[in-house]
């Protein structure tokens, strides 16, 4: 008996305990279709019709440990701009656009309950003056050049002061 033939009873052997595995598994998923969404799995959970007003403590939970999805995060990432001269590679200028984007589509998904809603509006408009800023650096950056100095100036200086937006007061 050959290797070749010595694989195969076992191969018939596994067929019926893969195809019940697969049945199971299409079960469990409801039968959905395995096409990919064309949205981003992040911008694709923030739906608006799902959210109702976010509270302060909404927001705090959001932005993670360390506010790693935050404003201070934004910051980071504005300041690394800054810091190299507006030497910024396409990859990470996308990934700084994806991650602006992402909070100003959960800002947009979750309205503020009132005692927070001045500092919702703020933040968002900072942040959409450094996701504008960044657009427009883009084509700059894809051929290979540098994000220009003025959004370099305006990126900086909108996630310095979306960062530095003071914590609203007694809100829960």
């Amino acid at each position: 008996m050959t290797t070749q033939n010595a694989r195969q009873p076992r191969a018939r052997r596994l067929l019926p305990v893969a195809a019940v595995a697969a049945a199971v598994l299409l079960a469990a998923c409801g039968g959905a279709s395995a096409a990919p969404s064309a949205a981003p799995a992040s911008t694709a959970a923030a739906s608006p019709a799902s959210a109702g007003p976010a509270t302060w403590a909404d927001w705090i939970a959001h932005q993670g440990f360390g506010a790693q999805i935050g404003p201070n995060e934004v910051r980071r990432n504005a300041r690394y701009i800054s810091d190299n001269g507006g030497a910024e590679t396409l990859f990470d200028l996308d990934q700084d656009l994806t991650l602006v984007t992402d909070i100003i589509a959960w800002l947009d998904a979750h309205p503020a309950t009132a005692c927070w809603a001045d500092y919702h509006t703020q933040l968002r408009a900072y942040l959409v003056t450094v996701k504008d800023g960044w657009t427009k650096a883009r084509p700059a950056v894809e051929k290979g050049g540098l994000v220009p100095a003025d959004v370099v100036a305006s990126g900086s200086a909108a996630a310095n002061a979306a960062n530095d937006l003071p914590a609203p007061a007694n809100c829960p």
